[in-house]
């Protein structure tokens, strides 16, 4: 005998079906529509950020001097590091930017 009204029970043939159109609602109803996707990033310390670019940390920090790099974040009073996402992207750039010719080559 089933706990649900009889049409209830006809709508949820399946407990998949059911866990489907549960998660849609709530989706639907606590989620509001305003609130923008969150993208994921992490703080990386020099040594994990040395690794990403290849470069060591005396390169780093004249970069960011010279405003180059993507400059380091305090997370704590005597902790600092960088977005992975930030590092990530620079490597991205330089690699975009060695792959185009200079004075546009033939």
């Amino acid at each position: 005998m089933s706990v649900l009204p009889d049409r209830a029970a006809s709508r949820f043939d399946s407990l998949p079906a059911y866990i489907g159109l549960l998660t849609n609602w709530l989706t639907m109803n606590l989620v509001p529509a305003t609130c923008p996707p969150v993208q994921r990033d992490r703080f990386i310390r020099l040594n994990e950020c040395e690794h990403l670019t290849g470069l060591k940390k005396s390169t780093l920090y004249r970069l960011m001097r010279e405003r180059k790099f993507v400059q380091c974040v305090q997370i704590t009073p005597r902790t600092t590091g960088w977005s992975e996402a930030q590092v990530l992207q620079w490597v991205q750039e330089r690699i975009a930017a060695a792959s185009v010719p200079a004075g546009g080559g033939k």
